[in-house]
């Protein structure tokens, strides 16, 4: 069959047209809130959590950084739990730190943490401090602990900084552990809630259970900085 000129050119021009869409490179989209990326649905599928991690996989929404009221105090919000558990317990229940840069799947915490199962999310405050720099007022940390199976949330660890310093009192510090748990060698007794600690670091369990270990990052064989433990990188 034979093609007129007319045709023959109408034919090159869509089939240039076509090759020039065809090799527009496909846009990159991030994985999980990271600096990796995927290039198509086939590795997307790959990026997404299953089971009890499924939130995990949770879509990083920009947040506002730390807010701060007129008097220069901490104001809850996405980017900043507040403090004390009557307001931190619904705080973490919406899971707004869902949406911060959080380890991909639960697993059981290296030595020394005695937090046995974990997974930790980091707000934007503490993702950006250099390993050389002391935790900007603002920066936290939520430590969801699990089950033995990993398959279940049954606590929280949470670390918010209030101070300038680089001290126990400039932390706030909260754990809960599941309801009626015992443990008659802490400093404190648990609360029939299973609240361990519910205050800055000037005593009690927060001083001499949650300061005192976690001041111990970077020394003793441990790796990490200002109260941030390490391991390949990645804080705990």
């Amino acid at each position: 069959m034979g093609y007129d000129q007319p045709m023959r050119i109408g034919l090159l021009f869509t089939l240039a047209l076509w090759t020039l869409v065809a090799c527009q490179p496909r846009p990159r989209r991030p994985v999980d809130g990271g600096d990796a990326t995927i290039e198509d649905e086939d590795d997307a599928e790959a990026s997404v959590d299953s089971g009890a991690n499924a939130d995990a996989s949770v879509d990083r929404a920009s947040a506002p950084d730390v807010v701060f009221d007129e008097e220069g105090g901490l104001q809850a919000g996405p980017q900043t739990p507040p403090q004390g558990r009557a307001a931190l317990v619904p705080w973490l229940q919406e899971g707004d730190y869902r949406r911060w840069d959080c380890q991909r799947n639960a697993h059981v915490a290296p030595a020394p943490s005695a937090h046995a199962q974990t997974r930790i999310c980091f707000n934007t405050a503490w993702i950006n401090t250099l390993p050389s720099q002391v935790f900007p007022v603002g920066a936290a940390a939520v430590k969801e602990l699990y089950n033995p199976a990993l398959t279940e949330i049954v606590g929280y660890a949470v670390m918010l900084k209030v101070g300038a310093g680089n001290n126990p009192a400039d932390w706030y510090w909260y754990q809960r552990v599941p309801a009626g748990t015992v443990n008659p060698a802490l400093p404190e007794p648990i609360e029939p809630d299973g609240t361990v600690a519910d205050r800055v670091g000037t005593g009690g369990n927060a001083l001499r259970l949650c300061a005192s270990c976690h001041s111990t990052a970077g020394e003793a064989g441990t790796r990490g900085h200002h109260y941030a433990f390490t391991l390949d990188g990645s804080e705990y």
